[in-house]
């Protein structure tokens, strides 16, 4: 498990590396396995209701076992799989894609866990890298 000063260093990282290329204000949920929220923090200047998209991403993530994009990508190819999932969640699920699991090597493998990306395809360019 991670602490909340892990935690809370891992959320200043990706708020100093939004900041590199001009982001608009990030808003950052960290969870640990059953979407329970370890730390939040949102950027000044930030919509309203970034808390929820972001734990609602992350764990629409760790319900779906895969990134938000391809949870994202799953909402597109079976909208009513999605809609009774976010039912099933009482409306705790966010399809969209943008969350990030930082933790989880570059290789797809979560600590513990097989790669449960998709098979043949490789990790996006993207993913934050030396946090």
């Amino acid at each position: 498990m991670i602490t909340p000063g892990q935690a809370n260093a891992v959320i200043a990282a990706i708020l100093a590396r939004g900041r590199e290329p001009d982001c608009r204000p990030f808003a950052v949920a960290m969870v640990e396995p059953g979407a329970v929220v370890k730390a939040f923090q949102k950027e000044d200047h930030g919509a309203m209701r970034r808390f929820e998209m972001a734990y609602g991403k992350a764990h629409a993530a760790l319900a779906l076992g895969r990134s938000s994009n391809l949870v994202r990508i799953r909402a597109e190819e079976g909208p009513l799989f999605m809609d009774c999932l976010i039912k099933a969640s009482d409306d705790r699920i966010f399809p969209e894609g943008g969350g990030r699991h930082p933790c989880r090597p570059l290789d797809g493998d979560a600590p513990g866990h097989p790669a449960r990306r998709d098979p043949g395809r490789p990790p996006p360019a993207h993913r934050l890298q030396g946090l």
